[in-house]
């Protein structure tokens, strides 16, 4: 390159002027501008009251360090370039944005102004003079693109793209008969006018399409502007012309009369309505302005700024764009992102400068280092979607769409110079890192989570060392071009490895699918699709291939030609998938160089041929392979899939591996196919950031390993599996619990079930695969064994036999005998070779005591830890029901549990939930005592429930509700223990209450009052744990009572004590979850839900008998006396006021209500019996 053409006449003053101004500025206070269409530039600006109204009046501005420039959302501005000229720092970025934060309708950069007063001029073309009426002084350069309703128009061309294929036509291209000489093309079907003034658009190679203006016509020969030469001569390869009036034949082509000022529409129906033109704004050529320009060519680079969103359309050249040359250094440290860029003539984003006099680096051309583009959009632009000499920058989660395509090119094609003698090799790709001096550009860059779709060339071109591109998609590369790929890397102007300026690169899981390499136009010779998966080309050295996948590649899956690395843990599947030309899926060559030149080595890819023209691995000599191991080689259909030379003919794998040496723990396919049969394989892959699963239905599946795959594939981000589905006469068995697959030998996990409680849960059994009948042939079909199986039953057991895709379904039950963590085996006995019996680890908890931690009220979450009966953790559960809501209480009477969810005090409401034994969501329901009402405790006994309103501290009040088993309003008592205590928490053991009043946190101090069955305050007991301790909770387990004391939220700390019967303090025991958490409730299970203690008079045989009443049923249990199911009463003889406690379990479908004598509900748990008496207990249906 000579760095002479860069420099550009400047005077040093005015450079040493500008900085100054921006050393005495930069200390400046950051002002925020804000910029509205609805607005005046005599405005002061600074408010959205008083915004800016045009983009001028913002290039006018003097920007200092922190400044943000807030364009308003929704916004248009038409024809108007933001030009950014000055620097933030890395801690105070200048900031060009948007308002109101957080808004979607961007605000728009619109590069066309309306185009009006239509007039007919002949036939169907209608015609405006941009100089007259309306139009003029809109246009000062013309336009070079046309939008009808905001859609782009097909600027008018020969031949159509809808021609059909024949002898003159191929793809929209016609056919270059003869060259007469190097600036004259003949073609025998080209019309009779006179074309002068038109370009012609010829494709020269499968990857060049160059442009030149016809300066000359004859009946059959166009006289060019430059001359062109073609691969193997230009006769046979295609051309279409287009900027010519004469092209206009269908609705909506046009054409634009640069001389005279007009545009030509091809409309059918009537008068062109709602036409917009795309406004040139320079006159130079080649054209460099974006709709946002970083820099200006006579100042210094910018740095530090960061642009978001925006969006840009229907610009005449870039989206975004940088000066042709600067002075001393590039732009550095630029963020752009969030940014919408749609149907710009030339490049999205473009990041090309040369620079002069450098005093960063040497002279030459630049993109700019550390620069971050981000999640921006960039959709229709035609000649790169991104391209830069970027160096230590990165480009991430944009998506690049529709670059290059042949029917939105205008006048400049895909971007090659109508004169000179570019090559344009590159243009139409998605994304390009370029390079020109190496220490400078095109290094050191991450290319990653970009999805790219359909560019005309190359999805991913990378021309520098030291890159990374990682976990992209990209799909349908090579749209427009033949021999490109998904991600390419490219040297090729040295002709040996030592010099070249590509390395060190490294592409590692992306995903490729479709790559098509289009060969529209291409001599027939080479008239075979090419779109390679990735290829590696030109002299490039030490790249690394690692866990990428290609799909349906029409020529090579990867590809690596006069290079050297590494390919390993690839997957390629159908590649070589055009048909007509032998193509490897992977494949080493020198392009038949007689040096050997590439170097390769091979480990651990899956390869897997569809076409019969696919080698599965192609090498042209076998100097270019160091070593090759652990591979795949499947093609089901060919045999011999592995070759050495086109000429050397294939072999097997067998054959390979004795003729290499290596390949000695590769695999071959361990299933064949016949040439045309269907393909019994499927490739699965995720292309997304999040795991993804998959639904394979009934069909029964392998992978390449012969490991069953069946219902359910999840795979991590950017991965992919290769399957095989099996022939039918297949038998498998699948067990799931409701739409949760459980594969053999797994577990499953019934949660959290009380002791004296339990949880039914159905599985199902199905037959997934194939045309036998699945036989369950155990007896019983369903079996259950294990450490704890007297805790599991197979209430309902399965039918059989299952037929093909049928399912049965089995009833199992979890009711915890004890605490702790219970577990049993299910096994399954059946007729699947591979899978009998199936078997499944069941476990489950039967907690003792639950421990509520809340978070902050604006998360609104919480955890429930489950305990056992020593008070050791069992597994915990999450619970988030938004922010504003606290978690401050947990309640498990029996089979349900309850949640209460407290609102601000001002508010005075709460919602309790009611949980499953299981832990998971069924109900809710609200409550509202009032503002100034925080409710603190719930709790529930068989027959009431109980729910405390804490009034502040300063008044030492609570209300106690009452509700019905419904959870219904009953009725309300007060209680006042005084200024200085605050109620958090209320209990009932089924005959006493128990209300925790807490003293502040500084004290440590609460007390707790026993109040009697109807309510009544009975006596209070001080407690002391301390300064920092706060009393949160209490609960009864009617033998024991448990305090929670509370440490700060800073600590996640909490203790519960254990207490006598009578309140004395027995031990203590200290919890910690972690900072931000604080402790609320606790609850603590008795080994019954309701007792009562049986005493005989004094001196009397007394024979008590105990009956069940109601309409539930469930389980007395008295000493070692146990009435069940099919029991009615027991009979207890008692003497010498003995005593005998009587424990109640109900079954799952009843709760315990209430002891009854024959004169009524008995509101005590000590009764004293008189011989012959009847004591009753009451169960009651749900």
């Amino acid at each position: 390159m000579n760095t002479d053409n860069l420099k550009i006449s400047l005077k040093v003053l005015v450079v040493v002027t500008l900085t100054l101004f921006r050393i005495a500025v930069n200390t400046a206070t950051a002002t925020t501008y804000y910029v509205s269409t609805t607005g005046d530039d005599t405005n002061s600006g600074t408010s959205q009251t008083f915004p800016f109204k045009t983009i001028g009046k913002v290039n006018a501005l003097t920007l200092n360090p922190g400044d943000k420039v807030l364009f308003k959302c929704g916004d248009v501005w038409r024809a108007e370039t933001l030009r950014i000229i000055w620097s933030g720092t890395a801690s105070a970025p200048i900031t060009f944005g948007s308002y109101p934060a957080g808004c979607t309708n961007k605000p728009i950069f619109l590069g066309t102004q309306a185009i009006a007063d239509w007039t007919l001029s002949s036939g169907n073309i209608y015609v405006a003079d941009l100089s007259a009426e309306t139009n003029s002084g809109k246009f000062p350069s013309g336009i070079n693109q046309l939008f009808r309703d905001g859609q782009r128009l097909l600027l008018g061309r020969w031949p159509n793209l809808d021609v059909s294929d024949d002898a003159n036509f191929n793809g929209g291209y016609s056919t270059i008969d003869s060259l007469p000489t190097t600036t004259q093309i003949t073609d025998s079907a080209l019309p009779p006018q006179d074309w002068t003034g038109a370009i012609a658009h010829i494709k020269s190679q499968r990857w060049r399409i160059l442009n030149r203006e016809v300066v000359g016509t004859g009946s059959t020969t166009l006289t060019l502007n430059e001359t062109i030469s073609c691969r193997d001569g230009c006769a046979g390869w295609g051309y279409f012309l287009n900027n010519h009036l004469g092209t206009l034949d269908q609705d909506g082509e046009w054409y634009y009369d640069a001389t005279n000022k007009k545009v030509y529409v091809y409309s059918v129906s009537g008068p062109p309505a709602n036409m917009e033109g795309s406004v040139i704004l320079e006159d130079s050529s080649p054209l460099t302005h974006g709709s946002i320009m970083l820099g200006h060519v006579s100042l210094l680079p910018i740095a530090y700024v960061i642009i978001e969103n925006f969006e840009i359309k229907n610009w005449f050249n870039h989206g975004i764009g940088t000066p042709l040359s600067l002075k001393g250094d590039v732009y550095h440290h630029i963020t752009i992102q969030n940014t919408t860029i749609r149907d710009v003539n030339a490049t999205g984003i473009n990041l090309s400068t040369g620079i002069w006099d450098a005093t960063n680096g040497r002279n030459g051309y630049r993109g700019g280092r550390n620069m971050t583009l981000l999640n921006n959009v960039i959709e229709g632009a035609n000649h790169f979607g991104i391209m830069g000499y970027l160096a230590e920058s990165t480009i991430q989660d944009n998506s690049v769409k529709n670059i290059g395509l042949i029917e939105n090119l205008g006048k400049s094609g895909m971007g090659c110079e109508i004169s000179g003698t570019e090559s344009c090799n590159e243009d139409g790709t998605g994304i390009e890192i370029r390079r020109h001096l190496v220490e400078d550009s095109g290094h050191s860059n991450t290319v990653q989570y970009n999805r790219i779709e359909k560019s005309a060339y190359t999805g991913i071109d990378i021309l520098g060392p030291n890159n990374v591109v990682q976990y992209n998609a990209i799909e349908q590369a090579c749209y427009a071009k033949g021999d490109c790929g998904g991600i390419r890397t490219f040297y090729q102007v040295s002709t040996d490895l030592t010099s070249t300026k590509v390395y060190n690169v490294t592409l590692k899981n992306n995903i490729i699918l479709d790559s098509v390499g289009n060969v529209d136009g291409v001599i027939a010779t080479y008239r075979q699709q090419f779109g390679v998966g990735l290829y590696i080309d030109g002299y490039s050295r030490d790249v690394t291939l690692s866990n990428n996948t290609i799909i349906n590649a029409t020529n090579a899956g990867i590809l690596f030609r006069k290079s050297t690395g590494r390919i390993e843990y690839n997957t390629v599947y159908n590649a070589a998938s055009e048909g007509s030309l032998y193509a490897g899926l992977i494949q080493v060559d020198d392009l038949g160089l007689t040096a050997s030149i590439s170097r390769v080595t091979s480990a651990s890819n899956r390869l897997y041929g569809l076409n019969e023209k696919a080698w599965t691995f192609f090498v042209e000599k076998m100097s270019n392979l160091l070593a090759s191991n652990n591979n795949y080689f499947f093609h089901p259909s060919v045999d011999k899939n592995i070759a050495l030379t086109n000429w050397d003919g294939r072999r097997t794998l067998t054959e390979w591996q004795a003729y290499s040496g290596m390949d000695g723990n590769s695999k071959k396919n361990w299933f064949t196919l016949n040439a045309g049969d269907s393909p019994r394989s499927v490739i699965l892959y995720n292309d997304t950031k999040s795991p993804k699963s998959f639904d394979l239905g009934v069909g029964h599946y392998q992978d390449l390993n012969q490991k069953a795959a069946n219902g359910i594939v999840t795979l991590q981000p950017f991965t992919s599996i290769i399957l095989v589905k099996l022939h039918d006469n297949i038998i498998e068995v699948h067990l799931k619990q409701g739409s949760t697959p459980l594969p053999k030998a797994s577990k499953y996990n019934f949660g959290m079930v009380n002791v004296g409680s339990g949880l039914t849960k159905t599985f199902t059994i199905e037959n997934t695969a194939g045309t036998a009948d699945l036989i369950l042939s155990g007896s019983p079909r369903v079996a259950i064994s294990g450490t704890h199986a007297a805790d599991f039953t197979v209430t309902r057991q399965p039918a059989s036999p299952v037929a093909p895709g049928e399912s049965v379904t089995f009833d199992l039950r979890f009711a915890p005998g004890a605490t702790g963590i219970r577990t049993a085996i299910v096994s399954i006995a059946n007729n699947d070779s591979d899978e009998n019996p199936y078997t499944l680890t069941l476990y489950g908890g039967g907690p003792q005591g639950r421990l509520l931690w809340a978070r902050p009220a604006a998360e609104g979450s919480a955890v429930v830890w489950a305990l056992d009966d020593a008070g050791n953790f069992l597994g915990g559960q999450n619970y988030t029901v938004g922010s504003g809501w606290y978690a401050n209480e947990v309640a498990y009477p029996g089979t349900n549990g309850y949640l209460l969810w407290t609102r601000p005090a001002a508010e005075g409401r709460a919602v309790i939930w009611t949980i499953d034994a299981s832990g998971s969501f069924l109900s809710g329901q609200l409550y509202t005592a009032g503002p100034g009402y925080y409710a603190t405790g719930v709790t529930y006994t068989g027959t009431n429930g109980y729910l405390l309103w804490a009034r502040p501290a300063a008044e030492g009040r609570a209300v106690l509700w009452t509700l019905n088993t419904k959870g219904n309003f009953v009725s309300g008592k007060l209680y006042t223990a005084g200024p200085g205590y605050y109620a958090t928490d209320f209990a009932h053991n089924g005959s006493n209450g128990y209300l925790l009043w807490a003293r502040p946190a500084a004290e440590g101090k609460a007390v707790l009052w026993t109040l009697d069955a109807g309510g009544n305050f009975v006596n209070g007991k001080l407690y002391t744990a301390g300064p920092g301790y706060y009393a949160t909770g209490f609960a009864h387990s009617g033998t024991n009572g448990y305090l929670l004391w509370t440490r700060p939220s800073s600590e996640g700390k909490s203790v519960v004590w254990t207490l006598t019967d009578s309140g004395n303090f027995l031990n203590g025991k200290l919890y910690t979850v972690g900072s931000g958490w604080y402790a609320t409730g606790y609850d603590q299970m008795a080994n019954v839900v309701k007792s009562s203690r049986i005493k005989a008079d004094e001196n009397a045989v007394a024979y008590i008998m105990v009956r069940k009443a109601g309409n539930g049923n469930g389980t007395i249990i008295a000493g070692d006396q146990i009435c069940g199911a099919g029991c009615q009463e027991l009979i207890l003889p008692y003497n010498d006021m003995q005593s005998v406690i009587l424990q109640i379990l109900p079954d799952e479908s009843s709760v315990f209500g209430y002891w009854q004598d024959e004169k009524g509900i008995l509101y005590t748990d000590i009764y004293y019996a008189q011989p012959g008496d009847i004591v009753y207990a009451v169960f009651e249906k749900k």
